[in-house]
């Protein structure tokens, strides 16, 4: 569970009442939109966990299922949260200390930061402690002094977090590392022009973290800490080889030290292959990476539904990435991604396809990939969807009462910040009654507007602040997918007019004609039960959502069903039950409650549903009129 998600589930945990999503918004510092989207991904987290985020008109709020699973998760959660981080300058002193050097005494380390001998010995258990989390064990050999047994590889990924953890501290780590270059800002400089000179046209950020572990390098060879050689045949541009070469020349003139050819090769991998106009050539075969993207799409549609196979840019990308980091990968660089917590926060979606790539790349391939590198396959992700969406044209009018400058500017806001939005007209409110608004989906006002319009509204302050776009948004994508939400529901389990008793009988007999279809099995049918009697589903007066989670492989389906007579559900008295058997990592999991929770606010569209007998004519009332206002503030 990520810091967020944590944070959110001891809000609500710790609340003693239900929580609205501008309430959460405030307390966590994120937007609201944000809410929403972390707390459908936090109940997901929590379900096999005993626990899961329920919905009212009062708000969100934390249900236990299961108190002994869920005390077991928060109390293993709150071992990982208050692990110790490196805060203290002295054990950062340390540790560093002990990076630099083959070994070091208590005496040196006494006078490095002016500590006594006995107090050393307090720190030393606070370092090796640390140290060991990271798979490096402090030993300690007489008249020599503390040292590191660890794998280089190791030791070297650390160094680079333990000495950039942050801008604070950066340039006097620095000078720490570039103490041993006889002229630093020279070396700085050199590299970077040697690097352009080579067409090498990675990122700022990566750029920056390639200096760094060049520093580090450099530092460990000053000590004879070399790195081991390597038996993967994982191919090496010749440009990647020509470059190390001269990275190689530059260790030597500047920190006076020969590095082998196992360090030659570490970093012609820490550079990627890429392409120089005047040196290389096509060599190496892509069939390799296709097959991996191939397993990545085929992957992501199995689980997800979602298929990318005709997206030849996404595909082209993904190779190139494959094909420069690829090599990187296999000696676990980590090569921070400065736009990580946006990514994860604000392409969730392109960031789950890429944790599954991810799986891929470490069973398949045996490769360790981190979050910030998830989070560069991501944006490729990422990027293809903004590509779909600017394939649907999504009419829209926009009312302004504060003359055509204003109505322009707005417009051209949108179009800014919603590229795939057509704006077809822009007109005033005197003059929207007498508009033909068939073509169009969406009214977007910055004035207020009565009742009787045909088309859904949306009031917008005219400078178009970000909830305005993210009340948009939200809505275009339920429009976006509002037919693979139809898909959902069938005929078969379409069963209308139904009497029953009690929820008790009904889901009983839903239960099993679902197990007649191979759709659930008993054992699903003892947790929905079960999960009932803790909590009841009602999501509003007459509705109710009794819902389970199911494994991946099985397909995401719901049964509907409508009632002569209403029974009593929770604190209302049903007459539409939704029985939702949700597939784990079904991309509409977390979209599909909300949703339903929009199309059935209206208690007369509800009691107008009841009264239908014939599917399609159910399915079509259910999805029409979506409407543009949902919030559980209420």
């Amino acid at each position: 569970m990520d810091k967020l998600n944590y944070r959110l589930q001891k809000l609500l945990r710790d609340s003693d009442k239900p929580m609205t999503s501008a309430e959460i918004a405030q307390a966590l510092g994120i937007s609201a939109r944000t809410v929403k989207r972390k707390i459908w991904d936090m109940d997901g987290e929590l379900r096999p966990f005993g626990a899961l985020v329920s919905s009212s008109q009062y708000g969100y709020s934390l249900e236990i299922t299961d108190r002994r699973a869920y005390d077991s998760f928060v109390n293993k959660q709150t071992r990982i949260s208050g692990e110790l981080s490196i805060n203290n300058d002295i054990v950062l002193q340390i540790i560093q200390l002990l990076l630099l050097k083959p070994y070091i005494t208590q005496d040196e380390i006494s006078r490095h930061v002016f500590i006594s001998r006995g107090t050393v010995n307090k720190y030393i258990k606070e370092v090796k402690a640390l140290l060991e989390k990271e798979k490096i064990f402090l030993s300690n050999r007489p008249h020599y002094g503390y040292y590191l047994i660890a794998d280089e590889i190791d030791i070297r990924n650390y160094m680079v977090r333990i000495y950039f953890n942050s801008d604070s501290n950066m340039e006097r780590n620095t000078s720490a590392l570039a103490a041993g270059c006889k002229d630093y800002p020279s070396f700085y400089g050199t590299l970077i022009k040697t690097l352009y000179e080579f067409d090498y046209l990675e990122s700022e950020a990566k750029t920056q973290n390639l200096v760094k572990y060049i520093l580090v390098i450099a530092n460990r060879n000053l000590y004879h800490n070399s790195i081991g050689s390597f038996e993967s045949k994982i191919y090496v541009s010749n440009s990647s080889r020509l470059l190390a070469e001269k990275v190689q020349e530059l260790i030597k003139e500047y920190f006076g030290i020969d590095i082998n050819q196992d360090e030659l090769v570490y970093i012609c991998y820490l550079l990627g292959n890429y392409e120089h106009h005047e040196t290389d050539h096509i060599e190496h075969d892509a069939v390799f990476f296709e097959r991996i993207v191939d397993r990545f799409l085929d992957e992501i549609y199995d689980v997800y539904q979602q298929d990318f196979s005709r997206d030849d840019i996404l595909r082209r990308g993904l190779m190139q990435h494959l094909l420069t980091s690829y090599s990187r990968l296999y000696i676990n660089v980590q090569l921070g991604n400065p736009f990580i917590s946006f990514i994860k926060t604000q392409y969730i979606e392109a960031y789950n396809y890429a944790v599954l790539c991810g799986n891929i790349l470490h069973n398949e391939y045996k490769l360790k990939v981190n979050e910030d590198d998830l989070a560069y396959i991501a944006v490729h992700f990422g990027a293809s969807i903004e590509r779909m969406e600017c394939r649907y044209d999504y009419k829209v009018l926009v009312v302004c009462e504060s003359g055509y400058g204003m109505a322009e500017l707005l417009k051209a806001r949108l179009k800014s910040r919603i590229p795939y939005l057509n704006v077809i007209y822009t007109t005033s409110l005197k003059k929207l009654r007498d508009m033909n608004l068939d073509d169009v989906i969406l009214i977007i006002s910055s004035v207020p507007v009565s009742g009787g319009l045909s088309k859904p509204l949306i009031i917008v302050n005219p400078l178009l602040l970000e909830q305005d776009i993210e009340k948009i948004k939200d809505y275009l994508s339920d429009c976006r997918y509002i037919e693979e939400y139809k898909k959902l529901f069938s005929e078969e389990l379409f069963y209308p007019r139904m009497e029953a008793d009690n929820k008790e009988i009904l889901l009983d007999i839903i239960c099993d004609r679902m197990i007649g279809r191979g759709i659930i099995n008993d054992t699903t049918k003892k947790d929905i039960i079960s999960r009932e009697q803790l909590s009841s589903t009602e999501i509003n007066k007459i509705v109710a959502l009794p819902h389970c989670i199911v494994e991946s492989g099985n397909k995401t389906s719901f049964a509907i069903v409508t009632l002569k007579h209403p029974i009593q559900w929770g604190k209302g008295e049903a007459k539409l039950i939704f029985f939702g058997v949700i597939a784990r990592n079904s991309r509409f999991n977390r979209k599909i409650f909300p949703l339903l929770y929009k199309l059935t606010m209206d208690i007369q569209k509800v009691e107008s549903l009841c009264r239908i007998e014939e599917f399609n004519s159910f399915i079509q009332k259910l999805f029409s009129d979506l409407p543009v206002e949902y919030d559980v503030d209420g």
